[in-house]
């Protein structure tokens, strides 16, 4: 489990630029690439919602996991505190669980994907999965 008393809380410039001069242009080059202009966000963004706050142009609707409520309240205030225009769904339990238990938290319709048959390819409801704090985890499960 986080300790959300000091998760977010402590600046981290290195973090920060990352979010401006890396990841913002490549969601911006991303969003013209398959051409909309709001994009959907799933992942961990914590309770000061740092991701979305420097991303927040870009999305059009951001599903919040945390094990925290307090943290959940919090980012989804931060969140619509400067962009109320974006749909926030949370979710309250650790990441992994949501990711693997299609039951408890619906996930087919969290996670779903489907068939364009048009285009010849996989779609998936989310355009940005931001699972940074799991990385660990996810190289291990899944590599």
């Amino acid at each position: 489990m986080v300790d959300h008393q000091f998760f977010g809380s402590r600046p981290n410039p290195a973090k920060d630029l990352i979010r401006c001069m890396v990841d913002k242009p490549i969601i911006s080059q991303f969003s013209a690439t398959v051409g909309r202009d709001k994009l959907s966000y799933f992942g961990c963004p914590g309770p000061k919602a740092l991701d979305i706050r420097e991303w927040a142009t870009h999305l059009r609707r951001v599903v919040a996991v945390d094990d925290q409520e307090e943290a959940l309240r919090s980012c989804r205030r931060v969140i619509l505190g400067y962009h109320s225009d974006i749909n926030v769904f949370t979710i309250k339990d650790d990441i992994e669980d949501v990711i693997l238990s299609n039951n408890r938290w619906n996930t087919e319709q969290i996670l779903s994907e489907h068939w364009d048959s048009e285009a010849q390819v996989w779609r998936w409801q989310h355009d940005i999965v931001n699972l940074d704090v799991y990385q660990i985890f996810l190289s291990s499960f899944y590599f």
